[in-house]
């Protein structure tokens, strides 16, 4: 595992910990993901790009998860969801 993806399962690690909330993961991780500049390696990267995915389709809104539920992820989802792809990170 590359010392960059090493940083973002750390981050991961602290909200599936209970460690951090919902909101708090959501504002890092997408920031820290759209303004990453340092190279991760194909695989890895294809995990975080996958998380970062999952962490956008978070919403709180039980109408929008009604209307669009293959999008759209509860909280209990996004835990299911990111320990999943966690796993596959090196």
């Amino acid at each position: 595992m590359s010392s960059v993806s090493g940083e973002y399962r750390a981050l991961v690690e602290s909200f599936l910990a209970g460690e951090i909330e919902v909101p708090k993961l959501v504002e890092i991780y997408l920031k820290k993901f759209k303004d990453e500049t340092r190279a991760i390696p194909d695989h890895e990267f294809e995990v975080l790009d996958e998380i970062f995915a999952y962490i956008d389709s978070y919403t709180s809104d039980v109408r929008l998860i009604r209307e669009n539920p293959r999008f759209y992820l509860d909280e209990e989802q996004l835990r299911v969801k990111v320990a999943e792809a966690l796993d596959r990170l090196p």
